[in-house]
C-alpha cells in the first residue's frame, strides 16, 4: 500500500493535465455489490495547489466518467491529509436512483445536495 500510494503520488506531481483542470480522480478500487444494486469506489483525487474539492463537483465529476445520472452517485466521505494535496473518498453509484435514496442515510443525501444559491440583501 505505502509503495503504490508512492507511486500515485509520483504520477499526480508528473502528471501536465493537472493545471488545466482543478482536480484529478483515479479509481483505485472498484467493486460491484449485486445485493444491493450498486458500484462502491475507493478514488483517490489530485488537487494539489488547491483545497479539497466539494462533494457536489466530485458526483458530477463521477457521473460524467461513468456515464450515470448525477441522482446515482453519492459521495460517503473525504479524508484528506494535511498538505499533501491527495484526497481518498469513498464512492456509491446506485442502479437505479429510487434504491440510493431508500437506503442512503439522510446526512448523506443532505451533504450530497447541490449547493444552496443565498439570495442577496438589500
Amino acid at each position: 500500500m505505502i509503495l503504490c500510494l508512492y507511486i500515485t503520488i509520483h504520477d499526480y506531481v508528473r502528471s501536465e493535465k493537472m493545471s488545466e483542470k482543478e482536480f484529478d480522480i483515479k479509481v483505485v478500487e472498484e467493486r460491484y455489490n449485486p445485493l444491493i444494486g450498486r458500484k462502491e469506489l475507493n478514488v483517490v483525487i489530485a488537487h494539489m495547489g488547491r483545497g479539497t474539492p466539494r462533494r457536489y463537483t466530485i458526483r458530477t465529476a463521477i457521473a460524467e466518467i461513468f456515464k450515470v445520472p448525477i441522482e446515482c452517485v453519492y459521495v460517503i466521505n473525504i479524508k484528506t491529509r494535511y498538505g499533501q494535496g491527495l484526497s481518498y473518498a469513498r464512492i456509491h453509484i446506485y442502479d437505479d436512483p429510487k434504491r440510493g435514496e431508500e437506503i442512503e442515510d439522510e446526512y448523506i443525501k443532505r451533504r450530497n445536495a447541490p449547493p444552496q444559491k443565498k439570495e442577496g440583501g438589500e
